[in-house]
């Protein structure tokens, strides 16, 4: 009879507010108190959600959970181990209770109703029952309210944009054109009367396929049937129409491609030909390539040149270079290499003299000869380190053959990152226009043999002054040079050694005390946004809200990753202190966080279950620690599993109970399994189809630490592509491990 009353208290305070309220905002605002009042919470809030796409992309998980079940959310035992972010914010701030219900209209979401109670078991599900008529009245009002305000502001938008210099078309979402502004008739204007109620793909020379990219706000290069280009972008004005703009870039593309030809002017001339060879633009070095002038080349065919027709195929897809002879008047003529790649506007085409070419070559071949014959060892690379070729004299001291080494970086050759560290800093210098000469180094040959040389490296120049490779020339020294070279890294190395473990407990006490400062300022700039976000301070602006929004998320995130550090911190400086009660492992497969990832792996459509077998006792233990090991373990397997199941077993094995949690997921490698519970170690997702969240590496360290604690051990086993099972045992008697108590 009372949850009756009170059904019938907020459908009819839903019905007033409906009413009188202007806003959805305001329907929310006033909902949400009078849903507080009538249940005596201590905080209540409603959240608009409404949008065109659907769930919007800027709510939380645990939002985002409530409406993807379109469920309501009870938890009255909040604690800060909760699978969700929220929550452990909540209870950091003195909540115990939760009741989170969505609002949806035909099953659109329309807003989120919250509520939050100082006190222990607050809510259940009779309280959700009762409140569920109003919100559902309420959730039909809004989307209404909403929806109108949507074609409201459409219409006010293309008012205002009519007058725009862009040409913008307002479309259905087969491309039909609504409406179109001055500039789109202007400059489309050949259609004449076809473009209201034509069709705007078909003006700008785009598909089906490209109006859904445009409608996710993709920017689209496009040609039309005159040959003008256009930069199209496009966004979603309401659930049936979209906005599309587009710019002329016809110019301005003709210009950037001029730009990018002439900025390597050199020995080689640059021109641009039309559909029918007719020379658009070429490179003021034309007269020093052909020994014809710029202005007696553009708007002249090609083969009033050459004596040739046509040259170029209109269909052609890749490159192609041909022979031609220029005739430059008075009987002369040039011989040149061309060229070509299709372009937009026709063919993008380089012209070089072929006798300065052939000089090219004889002087190349003459260098080539001189460096076979070197007793140095020479090795040419391009500019990104690659082999392009080698002397006999690396052959004999590397034991490759030259074919075996092109193709390949020279890092290949170098044994180990100094080495690499080395090279890439002679390269870098003799860039720079340094000479590098006499560097130690270490090569190692085809059969794994070092051998320690002194190199002198060279950068390569082309005629225009940019970088095409390096040569580096190596001799072999004694072999004396390298056991003291050794010798003497290993004394550094003994000495860094040394160094490094005096550090190791006052680097861990730095995080310890580093991370533990870092909660106050952050837990004050929480404190702040929310009120700012109330409007303690005065009403903000929705950018305004965006902005606070940002940062509110950004603060929870480095709230939970400093929660992460200090626990690992904890534990390595022996700082754990365990709240040891009895625990029933029957209790904890009934918490929330348990239950919502139970739920998370259902959605993706994956069975769940867990198994506590009768003969399992109840241990001393501390429930929030081994709480925060299941969500690590069971979150784990949600992530890396994406079909099958996932189970949970509980049972007693001799003095200890053990627990199994097992998936069906991606398995984990033996090389992986050897580095799992190390600190900030991260498993390859590779196989997974979900990528969401990177997390710290930290989860499954803290998980061993908080059981090695209890006095108990955990362990894995696994198998790529078969799954997994990950394991521990927490002793019936409590063996709690000195690290556990406070210094």
């Amino acid at each position: 009879m009372q949850e009756a009353v009170l059904a019938e208290d907020l459908i009819s305070s839903a019905l007033d507010v409906s009413r009188f309220a202007r806003k959805p905002s305001e329907i929310l605002s006033e909902l949400s108190e009078k849903f507080r009042s009538a249940l005596s919470a201590d905080y209540a809030k409603c959240k608009n959600v409404y949008s065109e796409s659907g769930v919007s992309e800027e709510l939380s998980q645990f939002e985002k959970y409530v409406l993807n079940t379109q469920k309501s959310y009870i938890d009255n035992k909040l604690s800060g181990y909760s699978a969700f972010t929220d929550l452990i914010n909540y209870y950091n701030s003195g909540y115990k209770s939760c009741l989170a219900f969505p609002m949806v209209a035909d099953t659109k979401p329309v807003a989120i109703m919250l509520l939050l109670d100082r006190s222990e078991d607050k809510f259940n599900a009779s309280t959700a029952n009762a409140i569920f008529p109003a919100v559902r009245i309420a959730a039909y009002v809004i989307a209404s309210r909403a929806e109108r305000e949507m074609n409201i502001n459409l219409a006010k938008y293309f008012d205002a944009a009519f007058d725009a210099a862009i040409p913008q078309f307002l479309v259905d979402r087969q491309g039909n054109v609504a409406k179109a502004n001055k500039a789109a008739m202007l400059e489309f204007e050949k259609y004449g009367g076809e473009i209201q109620g034509g069709n705007a793909l078909s003006i700008l020379g785009l598909n089906g396929e490209a109006l859904e990219r445009l409608k996710a706000g993709a920017t689209i290069e496009t040609k039309t049937s005159d040959g003008k280009t256009f930069s199209v972008t496009g966004r979603n004005a309401s659930e049936n129409m979209v906005v599309i703009s587009a710019i002329n870039t016809t110019n301005l593309n003709l210009l950037r491609e001029e730009a990018r030809l002439a900025d390597r002017l050199g020995d080689k001339s640059f021109m641009l030909l039309d559909e029918n060879e007719k020379i658009i633009w070429v490179s003021k070095n034309v007269e020093k390539v052909l020994k014809i002038s710029q202005g007696d080349m553009i708007g002249k065919s090609i083969g009033a040149f050459t004596n040739r027709g046509r040259i170029l195929n209109a269909e052609m897809k890749d490159p192609v270079t041909v022979d031609l002879t220029f005739n430059i008047g008075n009987g002369n003529s040039v011989d040149a290499k061309l060229t070509a790649l299709k372009s937009m506007f026709g063919f993008a085409c380089i012209i070089s003299n072929g006798n300065l070419e052939r000089y090219s070559e004889s002087v190349k071949r003459a260098v080539d000869d001189i460096v076979q014959a070197s007793s140095d060892a020479v090795i040419a690379t391009d500019e990104l380190g690659y082999i392009k070729n080698i002397n006999r004299s690396a052959e004999r001291l590397l034991k490759y053959s030259r074919d075996e080494l092109i193709g390949t970086s020279i890092n290949s050759l170098y044994p180990d990152a100094e080495s690499h560290s080395k090279l890439v800093s002679a390269m870098s210098l003799a860039r720079g226009g340094s000479t590098i000469n006499d560097v130690f180094f270490n090569l190692i040959t085809k059969n794994s043999e070092l051998i320690p040389c002194q190199q002198s490296v060279r950068c390569v120049i082309d005629e225009n002054g940019e970088t095409t490779g390096y040569m580096v020339i190596s001799r072999e020294l004694a072999t004396k040079r390298l056991v003291d070279k050794l010798q003497e890294d290993i004394g550094i190395l003994e000495k860094q050694i040394e160094a490094e473990v005096g550090k190791s407990e006052l680097k861990t006490q730095f995080i310890y005390n580093l991370s533990h400062d870092l909660k106050t300022p952050l837990t004050n700039i929480k404190g702040f946004a929310k009120l700012l976000n109330e409007g303690d301070f005065g009403e903000l602006n929705a950018e305004q809200k965006e902005y606070l929004k940002i940062i509110s998320d950004e603060s929870d995130r480095l709230m939970f990753l400093i929660g992460q550090i200090l626990d690992i911190a904890k534990l390595d400086s022996k700082r754990i202190k365990l709240d040891l009660q009895p625990v029933d492992f029957r209790v904890i497969e009934t918490n929330p966080s348990i239950r919502s990832l139970a739920e998370v792996a259902e959605k993706k459509g994956i069975a769940f279950s867990w198994k506590t077998e009768e003969t399992t006792p109840i241990v001393t233990a501390d429930l929030n620690r081994l709480i925060q090991v299941f969500v690590n373990l069971i979150g784990n397997a949600v992530k890396f599993t994406e079909h099958g199941s996932i189970s949970v077993k509980v049972f007693r094995k001799g003095p200890n109970v053990r627990v199994e949690v097992t998936d069906t997921g991606i398995g984990i490698s033996k090389e992986d399994r050897s580095k799992l519970f190390k600190k900030f170690y991260q498993l390859n997702r590779k196989g997974r189809t979900t990528q969401a969240g990177s997390g710290t590496g930290l989860g499954l360290s803290i998980a061993r630490g908080i059981v090695n604690l209890h006095g108990g051990t955990m362990h894995v086993i696994s198998e790529v592509g078969k799954g997994s099972t990950f394991w521990f045992t927490i002793p019936i008697k409590a063996k709690i491990k000195k690290s556990a108590m406070p210094k």
